[in-house]
This record gives structure tokens, sequence and C-alpha cells, in this order.
């Protein structure tokens, strides 16, 4: 049919198209436009699409087929996109608890706490953000119950900033092994999560270990924290 190939008649057919997407999309997910920022969002990619979309129609070389595959690829990708800032809440816990069981040690959030499970070995470990004057890195340390403060290894204590050569090692702590001497350090910040403590007092172990601790001056700053079914849960 003639008005088949004519150029506007597809221009009028996409248009319509993406109303109707977008309001039976509307009508599924109320909720999706609710905000300004939304709304914003959406009327730019309509836009985007509008000009794509015209710019294939009033092309010389119109091609019927082209046109609607492309149109309805396009509007494809509108509903994938609209669908995805629908469930982005959703689709973000799942992230973090995939996240969370493929890597032990980054945890994963529920609300305001942060929940752990244990490794093969049946220790805890958590990767923290820790900032001193001097650097901020991440830090997989050991929880131990057993350590009074939080402990560094020399390893750790470099990438933190801290110059071994001109702490002094004055702290003795007794350990299964015997006594080990320890550098006194303050931590400006360790974070967890959203867990956040400032102003932490730490040690940086004069002999090295493999893995810095998480000791009791750090998680008795929390509100709480618990283990059960093989799983840890600081509470901030």
């Amino acid at each position: 049919m003639r008005f088949l190939r004519n150029r506007w008649f597809w221009l009028v057919v996409l248009g319509l198209g993406g109303v109707a997407l977008v309001w039976s999309l509307h009508a599924r997910f109320p909720d999706a436009l609710s905000s300004r920022g939304d709304q914003i969002g959406l009327v730019h990619a309509l836009l985007i699409l509008g000009f794509v979309g015209s710019s294939l129609v009033l092309h010389r070389q119109f091609n019927t087929n082209k046109v609607v595959r492309y149109g309805l690829l396009w509007l494809a990708v509108g509903g994938v996109v609209f669908i995805g800032v629908s469930f982005r809440n959703d689709m973000q816990r799942f992230g973090n608890r995939l996240l969370g069981e493929l890597i032990p040690s980054a945890g994963q959030q529920h609300g305001e706490a942060m929940q752990f499970q244990a490794s093969a070995d049946g220790h805890f470990v958590i990767e923290a953000a820790i900032e001193t004057d001097a650097s901020e890195a991440q830090v997989r340390m050991l929880v131990d119950t057993g350590a009074t403060d939080v402990v560094l290894s020399p390893g750790d204590a470099q990438r933190l900033g801290f110059d071994l050569g001109a702490l002094s090692f004055t702290k003795i702590y007794q350990t299964a092994n015997g006594q080990i001497r320890g550098a006194p350090v303050t931590l400006r910040e360790i974070r967890i999560g959203s867990i956040r403590i400032e102003n932490v007092r730490a040690s940086v172990n004069g002999a090295d270990i493999g893995r810095s601790l998480l000791g009791m001056n750090f998680l008795n700053r929390l509100s709480g924290y618990e283990v059960t079914d093989g799983s840890l849960i600081l509470y901030p």
C-alpha cells in the first residue's frame, strides 16, 4: 500500500507507539515516575528516541522494514530502562546479596547493619576502608574478639602511609606465641559498608602477620554485634 511507504505515516506510528508504551508502563508501575528527577530523565530519553526515530524515518534511504525493526528495538530498550528504574532498589539489594555470597568479606547490607558469612575455616574476614592522615586503603581484616586493639600488619600499615622506621614499637602484647611488640597509632576512620567509626586506636604489629585484626576496641564502639547461624552481624 502506498501509505505504508509514506515517511510521515511511520513517524506518527512511532510517536503513538512510544506514547502507548509509556502509558502502559506507567499504569503498571505508577511509582516509577513519582520524583521530579525520574520525570526529567524520561523526557530526555523520549527526546533522544524521537530524534533517532525521526532521523531514520526522514532519511533519504527510507526502508519500511528497517524502520519497523529499529522502532521495535528502541521501544524494547525503553521498556527495559523503564523497568530497571522501577526495580532499581530490588536490583541493588539482589546485587549486594550476590556480591556477599561470592565475596564474603564484602558483606551484605541489611538496613544499617552489615552481615558477613564465615569463611571455610570458620573465621570472619571483613573488607574495611581505613583512612589515616596520610592515605586511605581497602584492608581485609580478620575479626578477632581476643585482640584488645585493632592490629595492622606491617604491609597494610605501609599501604596506609605509615613509615615503619619512624614508629615506636613500645607496646607489648601477650600472645600464644609469646610477647609481640606493637607501635601505637590512631586511624582517622574505619568504614565497613555504611558503618563509620572515627579516631580508632590501633597498633602496627612489629612482626609480620598474615592479616590485620579487627579487635575489641572497634567492636565495642558499635551498638552491638552477634554471631548466629554462621553469620556475623555488625550493628552501627
